[in-house]
């Protein structure tokens, strides 16, 4: 089947030819493998403009696929999400990002720069418990330093927005704060 295929492309070492096919289709069909094996590709790719792991990204959105990940990001645990954000920004830094001034067809660093706004964007809607924690780590790495006022602030607001919507007694609030305090503001 299509599975065992893409599997079996996605688990050769290196980078392969068909790599930036085979690995959206498995992170299609089953999520958890597929980024697996991106987080395990991004870790020994080195960060360039232009370079494998942006392509690789890229390949998540492309003109070929529907311009949203939420099937993906919907269906991993909250720290591999965390994980997964934290690698898409190494790779696809923002200052790196292309400026396009009129028309212009979008390339594959267009593409990486749409996965990682949607990455990112799922990241911070996840609630749950384990989510305010993940957001507030998000915030302290590195390569978030630029963005971990808004982080923490968006982790706030979040919360907020579970407690106002959801809990409904004591032991759903905890849960919620997964027995931690709220940083200081």
């Amino acid at each position: 089947n299509v599975e065992s295929i893409a599997s079996r492309e996605v688990a050769k070492p290196g980078v392969t030819a068909y790599l930036a096919l085979w690995l959206p289709i498995l992170c299609a069909l089953h999520p958890d493998v597929g980024v697996q094996h991106l987080l395990r590709l991004l870790k020994t790719l080195p960060v360039e403009k232009d370079g494998k792991a942006v392509e690789l990204i890229g390949s998540l959105v492309d003109a070929r696929r529907a311009h949203d990940l939420s099937g993906v990001t919907a269906l991993l645990d909250i720290d591999r999400l965390m994980t997964l954000t934290a690698e898409v920004y190494r790779h696809v830094r923002p200052d790196m990002d292309n400026v396009h001034i009129g028309s212009y067809s979008p390339h594959h660093r267009d593409h990486a720069e749409d996965a990682r706004r949607y990455i990112f964007d799922a990241f911070m809607q996840r609630s749950g418990p384990g989510a305010l924690q993940a957001k507030l780590t998000l915030a302290q790495m590195p390569v978030f330093a630029y963005l971990s006022d808004r982080i923490r602030e968006l982790a706030k607001e979040r919360l907020a927005s579970e407690i106002d919507q959801g809990p409904s007694d004591i032991a759903e609030i905890a849960d919620l704060f997964n027995g931690r305090d709220l940083p200081p503001k």
